[in-house]
């Protein structure tokens, strides 16, 4: 009885968009497939396009018209289902949406929103059950018809650094704050962005809406056939970044380590490295940890490197350093160091900045 029940749930997940009509399922035939032992998620695991990869334990995803439960499989690289025919695309989400957000994003929290996977042109996924639902919905993300989709989120995707960058930075300062800025600009003929404005804003402090509105002047995007307006919404939350982690502030003595804990024997993880620098995302790259402290490049580049004892980690023969100013540099000094613990956090002794190192693959 308690599979069947759950097999109607998920048929209560309907599919709009024209695209999957034919591929509906009635309450009827998904109670039957869950009675039989078929799931949604056995389908999606099997859908051709794509290395079926989970799409992570908050995330509903919906395949062929079928609704996934979360902890089922969705076809893309990245659990973003962007290779997918009918979870393509992003759409502007909240609570009553269900648990579906990306970079973690605590959507199932009073008056919560996020960016979510949409398919078929629908909610993204079905309701939990968990969530507090809301009424009103935020307005989706709005893109002109000369300008895909695709380039739109390319060149925001391209200048995330900038506009985290401006969030991070406060919460040094506040570090619950949280909230969103809805910026309204025009795409010119030559692909430079005009009037740039805030729309809307959750956020008291004006000084946050304004770094981004100067991050969103610097971008340029393709040009149009002719001028387009655009509307979208930037949404700042503490946790994120994809995964589970936390957002650690230097200065504090609980944050010193010991730096021989980097590792567990035999252990190999990739990491990425994460740097939020004068509102710019200062460095990027993957490392290779070994258990034996070993620093190896994973982005075809021969290069290698080490964690001593100290907690100076080194990349191609050269440490990187958080000076007392903050900022990330490459050299030889000493001191302070940077320390990395576990797989979850990257830890500074002194320094009043926030370093991220994020858990990408384990093996």
């Amino acid at each position: 009885m308690k599979n069947t029940t759950f097999g109607l749930a998920l048929a209560l997940c309907l599919c709009l968009a024209p695209g999957c009509s034919s591929k509906k399922k009635t309450a009827a035939e998904a109670g039957a497939a869950s009675a039989s032992g078929t799931s949604a998620s056995t389908t999606a695991a099997t859908t051709k396009k794509g290395e079926p990869v989970l799409c992570g334990s908050t995330i509903a995803c919906r395949q062929k018209g079928l609704c996934v439960p979360k902890g089922g499989r969705c076809v893309a690289d990245d659990g973003s289902c962007r290779k997918s025919e009918v979870c393509k695309y992003l759409a502007f989400c909240s609570a009553d949406m269900g648990r579906c957000a990306r970079f973690g994003l605590p959507v199932c929290r009073k008056g919560a929103d996020a960016y979510c996977k949409r398919s078929c042109g629908d909610s993204c996924s079905c309701r939990s059950g968990t969530c507090t639902t809301n009424t009103t919905l935020p307005k989706q993300i709005t893109f002109p018809e000369t300008i895909s989709r695709a380039a739109i989120k390319q060149v925001m995707g391209l200048h995330r650094g900038a506009t985290r960058g401006c969030y991070e930075r406060r919460l040094l300062r506040q570090p619950t704050l949280g909230g969103r800025v809805r910026v309204e600009f025009v795409i010119s003929a030559d692909g430079s962005t005009q009037d740039v404005k805030v729309g809307h804003s959750t956020f008291s402090d004006n000084s946050l809406a304004e770094c981004v509105l100067r991050a969103v002047r610097a971008m340029r995007f393709p040009k149009p056939d002719k001028e387009q307006t655009i509307r979208y919404p930037f949404v700042f939350s503490a946790p994120g970044l994809i995964g589970k982690m936390r957002i650690l502030v230097g200065g504090k003595p609980k944050l010193t380590v010991d730096a021989r804990g980097v590792v567990r024997q035999g252990e190999t993880k990739l990491y990425r490295l994460m740097v939020a620098e004068k509102e710019i995302w200062g460095r990027r790259g993957k490392i290779k940890l070994t258990a034996e402290g070993k620093v190896i490049g994973t982005d075809g580049k021969a290069r290698a490197g080490t964690v001593n004892d100290k907690g100076e980690l080194s990349l191609g023969g050269k440490t990187l350093v958080i000076g007392d100013d903050g900022k990330l540099s490459g050299g030889d000094k000493k001191a302070p160091a940077v320390v990395i613990e576990g797989a979850k956090d990257v830890l500074h002794k002194r320094a009043a900045m926030l370093l991220y190192v994020h858990n990408v693959l384990s093996k």
